[in-house]
Formats: C-alpha cells, structure tokens, sequence
C-alpha cells in the first residue's frame, strides 16, 4: 500500500479459474473518523481459458 497526500494505492494479486467468469470483484474503502462514507467499486471478471 502506498499513501500519498489524500490519494491510497493498493495492489490485489488474484489467481483466478473458470468457474469465477461473471463473479463480483468488490473494491471497498472506509475511513474509521467518517463511518458514513464508504466509497466503493464492482468489477465482474470476465474470465476466459485456453486448454
């Protein structure tokens, strides 16, 4: 995680398989002194193999 000014950087490694093609990936920030402002992402992974 890298902080810079007001600005949180953040890295997810994910391995993923077929069976998560069309699966929600949530990305959620919350600040403990502002409890009301949850600000968040929703990516759905579109997965696709070659074998």
């Amino acid at each position: 995680m890298e902080m810079t000014g007001n600005v949180t950087v953040s890295m997810l490694r994910l391995q993923v398989e077929r069976r998560h093609h069309r699966s929600q990936l949530v990305c959620r920030a919350q600040h403990p002194t502002l409890p009301r402002e949850t600000k968040e992402d929703i990516f759905v992974l579109d997965v696709s193999c070659e074998y």
